[in-house]
């Protein structure tokens, strides 16, 4: 009974919204919302068959009807967004779909005033737990329409970030036998967390493409500088994840929203030119508190990776964003370059040293340390001997931890070859865009050649003299004619 009476006020609903009238419908409010309003009645019957006849009718009513909803848009999105987890993924994937004609189809013509109900509705898609795919699509729903990108991330993008963040830290790390079944699940899967980890590279980095393909819309909003600083807090928590591929897929959502690896065109030959970047005005410093005031603007130096552009087109509202990026990218260095704690203190009883430790992958490393030339054609003119300071130590804390086992195959060189790693390669090349900024630069700026050759030089002791992680024991391998650098067995590596 309840299935044909679903049946009958579907039908209604579909004849009276066709029908002919005198006045037109869409000019008529009152007759209808009393055409709608047993459409929506439906939603409060928690069968799926019910809901599913009435999610087959708001189709039909969007393909033959959409055109002259006007004050119904309500009503409608309400049907929609009625659809909940408890449904199962079928019905959840319809209403989707009916969403997916609203935006595509009738957004330009959904008055102003309702245009917040269609966020709404999509956030609770993009929300929600039972379809993940419908979740990732919602995001990308309404991203293609700028007037809603403050919306979209105060409502939808951002608490996405939280949610999976919460999840993937909390999600086991043994493999449940009895959900997967006799299902083969590859091991890089098959456990809650690597699934979630999955998820949560996938998340960061929609976010991050979102930002850059929408960057110019997104400044418009007013509130830019504090929804860039919020992603920047996502991307460092989880470049400081003790999950390789979380770690390293944010650190690639880094150099995403900086806009790295895009050169300009230049001449016919296709050799790259000179950057478009920013010019911050030489009286303006990082706001760090100790630091030294001002450097003037230095000339700019060509770069393979090097930005799209600017952040702005303003300089005095693009120093702060250049400022909490560079922030960021110290926090992470130094975190990650932190030795493990002295090996005594953490010695059980009986004298046995701590079996396992965290250690950041070569290839981690190497791309924060490739961030950094990209990074720094933005903020060189506002580059003073703190920053200096602390960019040594960085690189230094990056050559300084060991090579796992695992890997060194892949990146430490033969006896025969006299090569450098990739993250050798990779310092060398951020010490050599900072030789080229100082050496056009300003007197203030030439000051810091004495840090500098300290610094080569310590690169050039480590050739000698590989240098120790901490209390953590290594094996040095090379030779004088080569590199020298420490390996760590990979079973004392988390």
């Amino acid at each position: 009974m309840c299935s044909w009476g679903a049946e009958a006020v579907t039908s209604l609903v579909k004849a009276a919204l066709a029908y002919k009238y005198e006045t037109p419908l869409h000019e008529n409010l009152k007759l209808q919302s009393a055409i709608l309003a047993p459409l929506r009645a439906l939603s409060s019957i928690a069968y799926n068959d019910i809901r599913q006849k009435q999610l087959e009718s708001v189709s039909h009513v969007l393909q033959n009807n959409g055109d002259s909803l006007l004050h119904g848009w309500p009503l409608v999105l309400e049907v929609i967004g009625a659809v909940i987890q408890e449904h199962g993924e079928k019905l959840i994937q319809m209403a989707f779909q009916c969403l997916q004609l609203v935006v595509t189809d009738f957004l330009p013509i959904i008055r102003a005033a309702y245009c917040q109900v269609v966020v709404q509705v999509a956030a609770k898609f993009g929300l929600q737990q039972q379809e993940l795919n419908v979740s990732l699509t919602a995001i990308g729903l309404l991203v293609s329409q700028w007037w809603y990108f403050l919306s979209l991330l105060e409502s939808v993008l951002f608490p996405l970030l939280e949610n999976v963040q919460k999840f993937s830290s909390s999600a086991s790390t043994i493999r449940d036998k009895e959900s997967t079944g006799n299902i083969l699940i590859h091991h890089s899967r098959d456990t809650a967390e690597k699934q979630w980890a999955e998820t949560r590279v996938l998340t960061l980095a929609g976010v991050a493409r979102t930002f850059n393909a929408k960057r110019k819309m997104l400044q418009g909003l007013g509130d830019f500088p504090r929804a860039w600083s919020l992603l920047l807090e996502h991307i460092e928590l989880s470049a400081l994840c003790q999950n390789a591929e979380v770690s390293l897929a944010a650190l690639k959502s880094f150099q995403e929203i900086l806009q790295i690896g895009r050169a300009t065109k230049g001449s016919e030959d296709g050799e790259s030119t000179g950057p478009s970047l920013i010019e911050p005005p030489s009286s303006e410093v990082m706001n760090r508190t100790g630091d030294a005031a001002g450097a003037a603007t230095g000339k700019k130096a060509n770069n393979e990776l090097c930005s799209k552009g600017p952040i702005s087109d303003s300089a005095d509202h693009d120093i702060p964003l250049w400022s909490a990026a560079w922030k960021v990218w110290l926090n992470i260095g130094t975190e990650v370059t932190k030795p493990p704690s002295s090996q005594n203190e953490e010695r059980p009883t009986g004298g046995a040293p701590s079996p396992r430790v965290y250690l950041p992958s070569q290839n981690f490393l190497t791309a924060l340390i490739q961030t950094f030339p990209p990074l720094f054609e933005h903020i060189k003119s506002r580059f003073v001997a703190a920053d200096l300071h602390k960019l040594s130590a960085v690189l230094k804390g990056t050559l300084c931890v060991p090579v796992q086992s695992d890997a060194s195959p892949f990146i430490v060189p033969s006896y025969t070859e006299a090569t450098v790693t990739p993250l050798q390669e990779a310092s060398l090349a951020a010490m050599e865009a900072l030789i080229k900024a100082v050496q056009s630069g300003p007197d203030n700026m030439q000051a810091t050649f004495p840090d500098i050759f300290q610094q080569l030089l310590t690169f050039i002791s480590f050739g000698v003299h590989a240098p120790k992680f901490g209390d953590l024991e290594a094996k040095t391998f090379g030779v004088v004619r080569g590199p020298q650098v420490r390996m760590i067995d990979c079973d004392a590596v988390l």
